[in-house]
């Protein structure tokens, strides 16, 4: 029976087709000659009249009743005939007039498509648009057998519609505010508006839009650099603000008294807040932060709304803005500016004990993001921890003494047993250890102010003792630096002249010693809102006029009638006329030009830009994205004119950080060739130009600035290979990766589309061709020993002497390693513990838990710790932190290859640069040594065969094992203490 009923064929209904039409057909209704009379003056009659293909003057006629119905009515308050309405409006109506409506000429039917948009500018028509979009793209999925199939192009030109419908509906700052007047002034009911309200709050903030309008941007193709109105509906960053700007505005207008209002604009802000971007809190509190009363007092009844876990996720927010905004503030600005932010702290977080021990527990937790926040922040949050206003105990009152605030006691007990832990001290990375260290140094200076005669017991306290002897006993340099100025800082406050502290260390007296000793004398107060407005920019750069001519150059001779006469002038002789132009010079044939080639006249350009010559003409060609040949002219003279001007002057220093933030800021909206590679070697620049400074920017920027995986991957690249230019390795990587740009020939399985491949592989290929290079020579001479020993025993080899001048004509000649000065300051210390910050504030929802920022990130670490070379100071302490952090991404590595690899390669170069010191390896990190022996065991147990991914990591686990290998037998009895403990 199933043979007999086949499906012959199938054929689409024109009905059905004319709902994803959206250009307007030959047999268009706007061009009917007649139509059937439908009265309009009810629901019913309108929604005839539109189903029936109207006419544009009936067309004209419905929207003008429906923008001015009788009272009553309104298809702006939901019910079942707006609900039909809306969807004819949606489904047919767009379709067949929004290009007209909307063509060249917008000014033609300008009333029509306003009266259109209005009406669709409510809870139901934007949820009606959203199922015509999602309506939209799933047809444009349909399988290729289906027949007859749609065209993509139409599918196209409808998503396009209903996008700049959407754009024009939810445009500007003033949208919730009109949502919320039509649901006030159209539904009586209090449950029918809480209902609205919460429909309100999850169509705009969960992402249900800007979701829909993303995906419906990559379908049709829309890339970032056209320019089309509605492409921010699906850019996450200014959706975002969208949605706070318009927090604001619905917020600035209403009453305290308010508070079911107010609850939904809490509830607005909190769930637009999961859509990951804090740009949202940005723009919606963006008054309290720059100054404003109206916005601190919106700030205050928001807060007051928030449930408990709300306030503490805003707050950690609006501490992350402040760090932020204090990183690009001049330093002349920064002390008033942090004294306006200890003022919006405190009007945020007084009488609230939540936000209060919030505060406590983000200065000495050391997970919520302390680490990565600026010392001006946090010298705010102590202002306010300690400027509490407490209750005084009889005792104070009586000797009339001021005691500090509970939480500035308990925030100073805190940090100090966390800076005395022995764990603390052995694994916490080396960049949180310098913030509780300041922190501490803030506190103590706080409490000397507040109650001297605590810190006096403090100081002849046993945990006070504890940790400056821990700090002492501590195997790492700067652990026991920073103990040192700790002891030395709270000494010079509390003894005696006679019995001050003084180690006679060296370091201790340098200047970042003397700074450290000065963090207690740092004396901050309360300011006010005033202190929070943005300071007036001066104009301190003039633009360069060009040289004015004098007015008789330029000015032509007024013509006159004069008749001048005109005389021939010959020559005495031929033979003087033959022997100068003998003595003419002969020029060669001109090149030809090509704006000469162009056979029209009024094409050829002129006016070519010039190549910048100074750093604010590179800063100014670099933002002019919309002039091609001046944009393209900035980014290929980048390197070379920072290089150059780096060697002397000023300019260079005065604007690095935002020619930084500019140059990897960029987006290749042109498709230029080598652009990748251009905007990396200006970054390498930059770090060369000004090493530790820039190597913390960008470590910084790394981690808390918005930038793509792109963008990050070449700040990783920029950094690796800036360090190795200081390191004295520029001649040799340029010639690795001066033709980086060609790479492998993958097969199509394995690689990512045109776009995406160009992106990703260009930032990430010189690390690794460094890291592919560097591979081969930590292996090879493992590869020649054991090779060597599989030829026999050494009595019966024959050894050749090579001669002295062949000796010498092979030795490489000695390098300056600027790196090894400044490696652990500079790059390593910042990037391991913003790394360890980022995954304790953001988890497995880190960035930098993806497998290729996550590969790329280890490879940069270790290329960079070997390039600073054996001789390394800090190399052990290095060595420890590195180690630790090693072992703690093995549970990753794992479930990616890549991670895989990189994380064997990072291990080979820790035990590769510390082979000269193997002794140290057996005694020191004994535990971490086996710990990698047998886990590299259980890879290459588990590894497959056949894939070349897999013969790679193999030979990388082999040689891992061979190091490791290598000290444990050397040094076993040294080790075994060790050993049994471990066993």
């Amino acid at each position: 029976m199933d043979d007999l009923l086949k499906v012959s064929s199938t054929r689409w209904v024109s009905d059905q087709t004319e709902h994803i039409t959206p250009t307007i057909k030959s047999k268009s209704p706007l061009i009917q000659e007649s139509e059937p009379e439908v009265q309009l003056d009810s629901w019913q009659g309108i929604l005839k009249a539109l189903q029936s293909k109207p006419s544009f003057k009936t067309l004209q006629a419905c929207l003008r009743w429906l923008q001015f119905p009788p009272a009553g009515l309104s298809i702006k308050v939901p019910g079942p005939q707006a609900t039909r309405l809306l969807s004819v409006l949606v489904n047919e109506t767009i379709p067949n007039f929004w290009r007209l409506l909307n063509g060249e000429s917008k000014t033609d039917y300008a009333k029509e498509r306003k009266s259109l948009v209005r009406l669709l500018t409510s809870i139901a028509g934007v949820g009606a648009l959203c199922a015509r979009l999602r309506i939209s793209l799933d047809a444009g999925k349909q399988e290729r057998d289906v027949k007859p199939k749609i065209p993509k192009e139409r599918i196209k030109d409808d998503v396009r519609d209903v996008l700049e419908v959407l754009h024009f509906t939810l445009r500007g700052s003033g949208t919730f505010q009109k949502l919320w007047q039509d649901i006030e002034s159209g539904v009586v009911k209090p449950i029918q508006r809480h209902l609205l309200a919460k429909e309100l709050v999850s169509q705009l903030t969960s992402g249900k839009v800007l979701s829909l309008a993303a995906e419906a941007l990559s379908f049709c193709d829309f890339n970032r650099g056209e320019e089309a109105e509605f492409n921010w509906l699906g850019e996450g960053k200014i959706y975002a603000s969208w949605l706070g700007e318009n927090i604001r505005s619905f917020l600035e207008e209403l009453k305290e008294a308010d508070t079911d209002t107010w609850k939904i604009g809490a509830s607005l802000l909190v769930k637009g807040i999961s859509l990951g971007h804090d740009h949202i809190v940005e723009a919606a509190l963006s008054g309290m932060l720059n100054g404003d009363r109206n916005g601190m007092r919106i700030a205050l009844s928001l807060f007051t709304s928030f449930s408990a876990f709300e306030k503490t996720k805003v707050l950690s927010i609006i501490l992350r803005l402040m760090s932020k905004r204090l990183m690009s503030t001049t330093d002349s600005n920064q002390e008033r500016l942090i004294r306006g932010m200890a003022y919006a702290l405190e009007q945020l977080t007084q009488n609230d004990t939540v936000l209060q021990n919030y505060l406590v527990d983000w200065l000495t937790s050391g997970v919520s993001g302390v680490a990565g926040a600026e010392l001006g922040v946090r010298r705010a949050v102590l202002t306010v921890v300690f400027s509490a206003k407490s209750s005084m105990d009889s005792d104070s009152v009586m000797d009339g003494r001021k005691t500090g605030s509970n939480h500035g006691e308990q925030v100073l007990k805190q940090l100090l047993d966390q800076f005395g832990d022995k764990l603390f001290i052995q694994h916490a990375p080396v960049l949180n250890q310098e913030v509780c260290t300041q922190d501490l140094l803030i506190a103590v200076g706080w409490m000397l102010k507040t109650n001297r005669h605590s810190i006096q017991e403090l100081s002849k306290s046993s945990p006070y003792l504890n940790a400056v002897s821990n700090r002492l006993a501590a195997t790492s340099d700067r652990a026991r630096f920073l103990g040192l100025v700790f002891g030395m800082a709270v000494s010079e406050r509390v003894d005696a002249p006679a019995k001050k502290l003084n180690f006679g260390v060296e370091g201790v007296d340098s200047d970042e010693g003397k700074w450290y000793r000065n963090l207690v004398h740092v004396e901050d107060a309360v300011g006010s809102m005033d202190d929070l407005v943005p300071a007036k920019s001066k104009a301190t750069l003039k633009p360069i006029q060009k040289p004015s001519k004098k007015p008789e150059q330029n000015k032509k001779a007024p013509s006159s009638s004069k008749i001048v006469e005109i005389t021939e002038i010959t020559d005495e002789s031929d033979n003087n006329t033959d022997s100068s132009d003998d003595n003419l010079p002969i020029y060669a044939k001109p090149d030809s030009d090509q704006e000469d080639e162009e056979e029209d006249p009024t094409l050829i350009q002129r006016n070519k830009p010039v190549a910048p010559v100074y750093i604010r003409d590179l800063i100014t060609g670099l933002r002019d994205s919309e002039n091609y040949d001046r944009h393209k002219l900035s980014i290929s003279t980048a390197a070379s004119l920072i290089r150059r001007k780096s060697r002397f002057g000023s300019e260079v220093t005065e604007h690095i950080e935002q020619l930084a933030s500019q140059i990897t800021g960029l987006q290749d909206q042109y498709d230029l060739d080598k652009f990748q590679e251009m905007r990396i070697q200006a970054m390498v620049a930059l770090v060369v130009a000004q090493p530790v400074k820039m190597g913390q920017w960008f470590s910084s920027m790394l981690f808390s600035g918005d930038y793509s995986m792109s963008q990050r991957a070449s700040m990783l690249t920029a950094l690796t290979m800036a360090a190795r230019e200081l390191a004295g390795y520029r001649e040799e990587d340029a010639e690795l990766t001066g033709a980086y740009v060609a790479n492998e020939q993958l097969f199509p399985s394995k690689k990512l589309p045109d776009k995406y491949d160009r992106a990703y592989r260009i930032d990430a290929a010189p690390v690794n061709a460094l890291s592919q290079q560097l591979e081969r020579t930590m292996i090879k001479p493992m590869a020649a020993e054991a090779a060597d020993k599989l030829t026999g025993p050494n009595v019966l080899k024959t050894r050749t002497f090579s001669s002295r001048m062949e000796v010498e004509k092979k030795r490489k000649r000695p390098i300056t390693n600027e790196l090894a000065k400044i490696v652990a300051d500079g790059f390593f210390y910042p990037l391991t513990g913003r790394w360890r910050t980022s995954l304790q504030v953001y988890g497995p929802n880190s960035v930098f838990q993806t497998s290729f920022l996550q590969a790329h990130f280890l490879k940069t670490i270790a290329l960079i710790l070997s390039a600073s070379g054996a001789n390394t100071l800090s190399l052990p302490a290095m060595t420890v932190e590195f180690w630790a952090l090693l072992l703690s991404v093995r549970t990753a590595a794992l479930a990616a290859k890549p991670v895989l690899e990189a994380l064997l390669f990072a291990f080979l170069t820790v035990l590769d640069i510390n082979g000269n010191d193997q002794r140290r390896i057996a005694e020191d990190h004994s535990r971490e040594l086996l710990e990698t022996r047998a886990w590299v065991q259980q890879v290459l147990e588990n590894l497959g065969s056949g894939s070349q991914e897999d013969d790679k990591i193999r030979v990388l686990a082999a040689g891992v094992l061979v190091r490791t290998q290598e000290v444990v037998d050397q040094y076993q009895r040294l080790m075994l203490g060790e050993l049994v403990d471990y066993m």
